[in-house]
Formats: C-alpha cells, sequence, structure tokens
C-alpha cells in the first residue's frame, strides 16, 4: 500500500514537472519567435499554405517565421482539445497542449506594398503605436488579414492636401483585406522658386519673397535698372548691370528678390529708377532745358532675410546686387549744340573686380562728356565721385543725384556719381552719372561654370521697365 502511495505522488510530481517544463518551451518558443523544440508525449505537425492554397506539410519541428499566421479555425479543428493561443504582433503563434496531438495549420500574411510617385517618400506602417515597417518606397511587408494599420506617406518636398498654407502628409487607416495588396500615393510637388521677377514700372520695385521647399543649387541671374535717356539728340543711358552666379538653397528657406527700375526723362528733375536711382539735374533757364535722364536703380536677390542692406551684404544674405546704368545729360541748346554726356554702364561680369571679405565687386562704368570731366565715377567698394560740386557721390546702394543737366547716377552696391555741367546756359560738357557697381557673396560660384550650366544664361532682360532677377534650378549636387 505504501508503495501505491509513493508510486502515485511519483507520477503527480512528475505530471506537474512536465506540464511547466512545457510552459516554460511555450513562453521560451514565443520569445524566440520560432525554435525547435520537442515534448515528450506530444506530437506537432507543421503546414504552410502554398501559392496554390494547398497546405503542405513542413519538415523538421521549427514554426514559421514572420511572415506567416495560424490559421486558428482549421487549427482547433485537427486538436482533440485546448485552445490555440496566438501572438498577433509577432505573427508567431504556439501552442503546447500536454499529452495532445495537434496540427498547426499556417497561412501566409498578405502582402502590403506602398509606393509614390515621390521616388524619395518615406512610408510607415503601423498597428496602433507600433511600428510594423518604415523605409523609402516602394515598401512592402507581410500584414495579417483583417490587421488594421495606419499609412503614412511623407517626404518634404511633396503634399497631399493644403490647409490654409499647410502642407500635409498622406495617413490612412487601413485593414487589410486582400491577400496582396498595392497602394500608390501621389503626392503633389510643394511650388518652386523658380521663375523670373520682372520690373513693371520704373518708379516701383517689383519684389517677391517665398519658400524653397527644394534644396539643391540655383542659377541666379541679375539686371538692374537702365539708365534714364537724355535729350532728343538719342544720348545713351548707361546700359544696365548683368551678374550671375550658382546659389546653394537651402530646405525651407526665405528668398527674397528685388527688381529695380529704369531711370526716368524730364526736362526738369528727372526721377531715378526705382531701388536708389539717382536723380537728372534741375530746369534751366525757360526755353533752354533739355531732358535728362536719372539713374537706373539696382536688382537685388537674398536668401533667407528680405532686407538689403550693409549688414545682411557682409553676413552673407544678400547673394547678388546688379548694378543700374546712369542716366544721361541734357545736349546743348540755343547757345551751344554741344551733345550730352551718356551714362555709365551697371557693374558686368566683364567688368574690373575687386575682393572684398563679403564677396566680389564688380564696378560701374564712369559717364561721359564730350569735353571736360563733369561726369559721373561710377561705383566700386565706394560710391562713385560726382562730376561737380553741386552733384553728389554715390552711397550704399543709392546713386549720386546730378546737378542742372547732368545724369544722374546708376544704384549699385554702391552707387555711381551724379553728372555735372559747368555752364548752364551752353551746356557745354554736360556730364552723364555713373554706373553702380554690382556684387556676388562668397560662396556663390560664377566663375568656371560647365556649360551645362552657361548654355543655360538668358542674358537678355525680361523687363523693359527695369530690372529682373531670373533663378533656374540646377540639381542637387553642382556639375564638375
Amino acid at each position: 500500500m505504501k508503495n501505491k502511495k509513493l508510486k502515485k505522488v511519483e507520477f503527480i510530481v512528475f505530471a506537474v514537472l512536465a506540464f511547466l517544463s512545457t510552459s516554460l518551451m511555450v513562453e521560451q518558443l514565443i520569445k524566440n519567435h520560432k525554435a525547435n523544440f520537442e515534448v515528450q508525449r506530444t506530437v506537432y505537425k507543421f503546414y504552410i499554405k502554398d501559392e496554390d492554397g494547398v497546405y503542405q506539410p513542413q519538415e523538421g519541428r521549427t514554426l514559421p517565421s514572420e511572415g506567416y499566421y495560424l490559421n486558428v479555425e482549421k487549427t482547433n479543428q485537427e486538436c482533440s482539445r485546448g485552445v490555440i493561443g496566438q501572438n498577433d504582433d509577432l505573427s508567431i503563434y504556439a501552442l503546447i497542449n500536454f499529452s495532445t496531438i495537434c496540427n498547426l495549420y499556417y497561412d501566409r500574411n498578405g502582402v502590403l506594398t506602398v509606393t509614390s510617385n515621390a521616388e524619395n517618400a518615406v512610408a510607415t506602417i503601423k498597428n496602433g503605436d507600433t511600428v510594423i515597417a518604415t523605409g523609402t518606397v516602394p515598401l512592402s511587408t507581410g500584414i495579417r488579414k483583417g490587421k488594421t494599420v495606419t499609412i503614412t506617406v511623407s517626404d518634404p518636398e511633396y503634399y497631399y492636401t493644403e490647409t490654409s498654407g499647410t502642407y500635409n502628409d498622406y495617413e490612412e487607416t487601413y485593414v487589410m483585406t486582400a491577400e496582396d495588396t498595392t497602394k500608390t500615393i501621389t503626392l503633389n510637388e510643394r511650388p518652386w522658386i523658380t521663375g523670373s521677377i520682372a520690373n513693371t514700372s520704373n518708379t516701383t520695385a517689383r519684389t517677391y519673397t517665398t519658400t524653397n521647399w527644394h534644396p539643391g543649387y540655383y542659377l541666379v541671374e541679375a539686371w538692374g535698372g537702365h539708365g534714364g535717356v537724355g535729350d532728343d539728340d538719342n544720348t545713351n543711358g548707361g546700359p544696365n548691370g548683368y551678374v550671375y552666379g550658382v546659389v546653394y538653397i537651402p530646405y525651407n528657406t526665405k528668398v527674397y528678390s528685388t527688381a529695380g527700375g529704369n531711370g526716368g526723362q524730364d526736362r526738369g528733375l528727372a526721377p531715378g529708377g526705382a531701388n536708389g536711382g539717382g536723380t537728372g539735374g534741375e530746369t534751366g533757364s525757360s526755353g533752354m532745358s533739355g531732358h535728362r535722364g536719372g539713374g537706373g536703380g539696382y536688382s537685388a536677390f537674398a536668401v533667407g532675410g528680405t532686407a538689403i542692406n550693409q549688414t545682411n551684404i557682409n553676413n552673407g544674405i544678400v547673394k547678388i546686387i546688379a548694378g543700374g546704368g546712369g542716366g544721361s545729360s541734357a545736349r546743348g541748346q540755343t547757345l551751344s549744340t554741344q551733345a550730352g554726356g551718356e551714362g555709365g554702364t551697371g557693374g558686368t561680369m566683364s567688368s574690373t573686380k575687386t575682393t572684398i571679405t563679403a564677396g566680389t565687386v564688380f564696378s560701374g562704368g564712369n559717364g561721359t562728356a564730350v569735353s571736360g570731366s563733369a561726369y559721373g565715377r561710377g561705383g566700386s567698394t565706394t560710391g562713385g565721385a560726382a562730376g561737380g560740386s553741386s552733384a553728389t557721390s554715390g552711397s550704399l546702394l543709392t546713386g549720386g543725384n546730378a546737378d542742372k543737366r547732368g545724369g544722374g547716377g546708376g544704384a549699385g552696391y554702391y552707387g555711381g556719381g551724379g553728372g555735372y555741367v559747368a555752364n548752364a546756359i551752353t551746356n557745354a560738357g554736360a556730364g552723364g552719372g555713373g554706373g553702380g557697381s554690382s556684387f556676388i557673396a562668397s560662396g556663390v560660384t560664377y566663375s568656371n561654370l560647365p556649360s551645362s550650366i552657361t548654355s543655360k544664361l538668358t542674358n537678355l532682360n525680361p523687363s523693359s521697365t527695369g530690372g529682373a532677377i531670373k533663378i533656374q534650378w540646377i540639381g542637387k549636387t553642382l556639375p564638375s
């Protein structure tokens, strides 16, 4: 009797130990996602559904890895007792039911593929707060049929919808209903900064502020305003300055353009063009006054700020300034038929260059006079000198004003000086205004550019009333 009780106790202990051992196996199995195991007195077979929908027996004792899920309904039909456990997050399902024979049937997860027209877009697939998969499109991952996931697709240069100026990414809650599904998400490109900003009024600057959503290199061309034309002998106002360079513009950065105006023409005080053009000289005696021209205004391009001033020039925010041409002077009348002087050219790529800490300055041209030296001098790293004591010299961003029938100085990095005439009666030796200097900031590439870039240069000013800024996309990297 004693031996029988002892054997019964031994059997109970064995059964408990076996159960505990089996429970530990289950726990370890789920932790490892897959495992090789053998359980005494328990037989398992694993079947995986193939592409034809037929369950095929698997060799060995290895549970399927991620990418499959347990078909609970069919597996329960094959088990003599017990309930099949499952782990949705891991897609690994296991039951080690003591002394029970079960066949486990696994179906392949449906493959969810997310793609987009935005090649660098990033897709994320989440179940609640758990990220199932994330990466650049196309992104594919196995999802159990019937599972609810959240799909987001984002690209900093694209958007899905816009709400009051706010760009929104794509987001969708999706229930996996098909075995394999492809979601193609069409995103919209955010606005580009490319195009032309052209002056439309010589007395009003054309300005434009926007945000760059496409980081990379841009070719920027800038034209200043033309100098005002003098009297009806066709003396020429100074041609506008023209400079260009390749600028790197970061993502989500403010971009500012301003295009100055051409110098005006008048028998009295000829107005300078918008953005700092100097005025043409005052009216002479009645019946003896002639037309004289104002200086052209500057045009400028800035990244990261909208103020065109010395501080922003020094700190590299102002990238390019194109100088305006000087205005031409009036010709002689009753007591002299001497032609007027012409205005100086705004700084161009072929002008005399001077390197300063902030960048490179391209000097404006001097005005002219048929005789004498009453013409305004071109601006450089300082303002151009005036042609006479009553006219004014150029200064930062401003052309000098003329005296009597002289031409106004063009604006620029530094403006040209105003023209002058010593004898208001004869108008002999009346001088045109000097052209304004141009400027390209350090870090802007303008020399030794490859033909793939120089072939894009326009050269022709798109404005008939003043200056302009033209911006073209080059690429994410600068071609060699």
